[in-house]
């Protein structure tokens, strides 16, 4: 019997040798497959992109877009790389290089106002996620950079990106200029979330908004605290919303990529889908 032990063993013992000598001497059984010796569960997941108009994942939307579709995106060219089919005013490129996959959209506003819009079904409520870069800064004036319009009004939900590079927002005639988040930076993606929920009383009004950034999907924990968010409290407008913006409606020498758009009527938290 313990002879025949000894030899089990020796040829168990010659089997995990093999791979050392193949490879030059080296043991490298449990680094060359981290399931062995329970070393990792594979690599880490990467991101969700939309697989409709509307969806992403398990999570339905009001839009989906990451500029990975076959739709055509609504320009004059021959875009077909959107899932959704957008109105775009002056020159929006779909096909830019891509901040997250293979394309983004930018809005280059050097020439001319550049932004491009789709109605959603009308709402009390709006969330936005989406990833931005700034190549350029608006270096005389403040540029929307996403912006809602409301039924029956002009007036307009604005997320703004001042000269600085911070961000605030606006509701109805309310805005959180003088408390804008800190400063972002030219070539830098970012992860940027967005609210608003219309005024419900009048004097006080209680409409709120807010827009928040980080530069991983992480988001900040409190709006209404977290340096890297803006928002308004006491917003005026009474309305619902019906239409979504990306972009700058008049003329400045801002530049922005925009890219993995999710557009909700409940709020986003970290790490959408």
């Amino acid at each position: 019997m313990d002879t025949g032990i000894k030899i089990i063993k020796g040829l168990l013992i010659a089997l995990l040798l093999l791979p050392s000598l193949a490879w030059g001497g080296e043991t490298q059984i449990a680094r060359m497959n981290p399931y062995i010796l329970g070393a990792g569960t594979g690599a880490a997941a990467g991101p969700t992109y939309c697989s409709s108009a509307t969806q992403a994942g398990t999570t339905t939307y009001l839009i989906c877009e990451d500029f990975e579709g076959s739709a055509d995106c609504g320009g004059t060219g021959d875009d077909t790389y959107c899932w959704n089919t957008w109105v775009p005013t002056g020159s929006v490129v779909f096909n830019a290089d891509g901040i997250e996959g293979t394309r983004s959209a930018e809005t280059d506003t050097a020439a001319e106002a550049r932004f491009f819009y789709k109605a959603v079904t009308a709402t009390d409520s709006l969330y936005a996620f989406f990833m931005l870069k700034i190549v350029d800064t608006p270096s005389t004036a403040a540029k929307n950079i996403f912006y809602l319009t409301a039924t029956g009004t002009y007036k307009s939900i604005q997320v703004v990106v001042s000269t600085g590079r911070a961000l605030y927002v606006a509701h109805g005639t309310i805005s959180s200029i003088a408390d804008p988040t800190t400063a972002l930076t030219e070539g830098t993606t970012y992860y940027v979330w967005f609210g608003y929920t219309k005024s419900t009383t009048d004097a006080p009004e209680n409409g709120t908004a807010y827009v928040c950034y980080s530069e991983d999907m992480t988001k900040p924990a409190d709006p209404t605290t977290d340096a890297a968010c803006s928002n308004v409290t006491v917003g005026d407008l009474d309305r619902q919303v019906n239409r979504v913006y990306f972009g700058s409606p008049t003329p400045s020498d801002a530049d922005y990529v925009i890219d993995r758009i999710r557009i909700s009527s409940t709020d986003i938290g970290s790490d959408p889908e």
